[in-house]
């Protein structure tokens, strides 16, 4: 934009345009970053953009590679590489900390982290379980909020005496999910900093053949399990809201492929399941991309090395950037 034009017209353009160019922009001039960074701006602008671009991103072989992939019609034409930082990949969710012998006591200390983002606030915020066996249980939940940058315990005690959490974790409008070895999903509110219980359908009880998953915004569950010889994945879903029961939507079974845990990396935002599947030697694997409707699959153009693929989705949005802001200041 030329210095010629006056100021009110640059910030009517720059109201339109897409959030990756502001973040770019920011970098023009001080007079730009300002702008761009006002929290008014930021959430007018939120308000103007309903429907932001939703993105996959792909990490994959020993050495990470990341690739953006805009998941709109143009699927998966657009695909951009993304270089993370260095110390991105040194780290590791923790869980097993440490196992020791006190007093003639066996005691484990099991960690589980959890992340979100309160819709209220916009601000991120993680979630850290402690769960001390000694062979009596007891927890300690830690929260941590980016806005603050300080980590409060929200709770001390023994609210589910017989819940084995499982480490993968759900984020779903404002509450994140972990799967308990039980009768129930344990959810925690970002709002209220509170627990709660999701029912899960009885077959599945006590079984290791279950996983949490996002599908269409909301709580899915999948399930492996045999069909004709041939390992599939039965994909449930709340469809009716938060208080609903699960329901079975349907099955993703490929043709001399089998479906396991493994193979589904997560879902496009229309509803399609993203795998990978093996390659005939075994060494490579394919992403392909499975449409429930007519059980097609197409290829997204993007192998590496077998079982080395995660999958997470995100949208553009310039919430995120008031919080930063925050903290810098």
């Amino acid at each position: 934009m030329s210095d010629h034009i006056p100021f009110e017209i640059q910030s009517e353009i720059m109201k339109g345009l897409p959030v990756k160019s502001l973040l770019q922009f920011r970098s023009v001039s001080k007079q730009w970053k300002s702008f761009i960074d006002n929290p008014e701006f930021i959430k007018t602008y939120h308000i103007n953009h309903p429907n932001p671009k939703h993105h996959l991103l792909l990490q994959y072989n020993h050495v990470p590679t990341y690739t953006s992939i805009i998941d709109d019609n143009t699927f998966p034409q657009q695909k951009s590489p993304l270089t993370a930082p260095k110390p991105l990949n040194l780290l590791r969710f923790a869980l097993i900390l440490g196992s020791v012998n006190v007093l003639g006591n066996v005691l484990v200390l099991l960690s589980l982290i959890g992340f979100g983002v309160c819709y209220d606030t916009s601000d991120p915020k993680l979630v850290k379980i402690n769960v001390v066996k000694t062979p009596s249980i007891s927890w300690e939940v830690q929260v941590f909020t980016l806005s603050s940058r300080v980590w409060k315990t929200v709770y001390k005690g023994a609210p589910f005496k017989s819940c084995d959490l499982m480490r993968d974790h759900v984020f779903i409008d404002g509450i994140i999910y972990w799967r308990s070895l039980g009768s129930f999903i344990l959810s925690f509110d970002l709002k209220s900093d509170k627990f709660g219980e999701v029912s899960i359908p009885e077959s599945f009880v006590h079984t290791y053949g279950m996983w949490l998953a996002k599908v269409n915004e909301s709580l899915g569950l999948l399930e492996f399990y045999e069909e004709g010889g041939m390992p599939v994945c039965g994909v449930w879903m709340r469809k009716d809201g938060v208080n609903k029961p699960f329901t079975k939507i349907y099955t993703v079974k490929v043709e001399g492929k089998s479906v396991l845990n493994t193979s589904v990396l997560g879902f496009r935002n229309n509803g399609e399941v993203v795998l990978q599947l093996d390659n005939d030697d075994f060494e490579e694997s394919q992403i392909e991309v499975y449409e429930p409707s007519s059980g097609r699959i197409n290829s997204v153009g993007i192998s590496g090395e077998n079982d080395m693929f995660s999958v997470w989705s995100y949208m553009e949005t310039l919430l995120l950037l008031e919080q930063s802001n925050s903290i810098i200041h």
